[in-house]
């Protein structure tokens, strides 16, 4: 399973508020003509306080026009429907499932404050968030 180490530093620290989004570059994991079937998408991050953030995961494959969502899994530990849950500052990791039939050659991540339904808790809102690490789970279908 190829991992997508990000640099780690001080400024690798942000806080999220309305408007605040942190894209991805298009990752090939290492092979640009390899056709790939997605299936996990492995996050690790730190985030200040408890219960549910307003920082919600999406992906695209292969440059689409529209964003996508991981599948709905309520019993995840720390990624509820999209969104990263508050880990008091320690270092979690969230599992997000993509969408069946994933299928592509690149991949790009977001990561964006929605809180569209004004259900999420937003004091003290996102602070200092940090993304440590990355990682994808798929299978190699052909080649180009």
């Amino acid at each position: 399973m190829p991992n997508l180490v990000l640099k780690k530093s001080s400024k690798s620290r942000q806080g999220f508020t309305a408007g605040t989004e942190i894209v991805t570059k298009q990752f090939d994991l290492g092979d640009p003509t390899m056709f790939k079937k997605y299936s996990q998408c492995s996050v690790t991050y730190q985030l200040k306080g408890n219960g549910i953030s307003p920082i919600k995961v999406t992906y695209k494959i292969d440059n689409e026009s529209i964003w996508q969502n991981f599948q709905n899994e309520p019993n995840n530990e720390y990624g509820i429907y999209g969104h990263l849950k508050k880990t008091n500052n320690k270092a979690k990791t969230a599992q997000f499932k993509f969408q069946p039939r994933s299928r592509g050659r690149k991949l790009t991540l977001r990561f964006y404050y929605n809180n569209q339904n004004g259900t999420i808790d937003v004091s003290n809102v996102a602070n200092d968030f940090k993304l440590i690490d990355v990682s994808y789970t798929f299978r190699s279908l052909k080649r180009d």
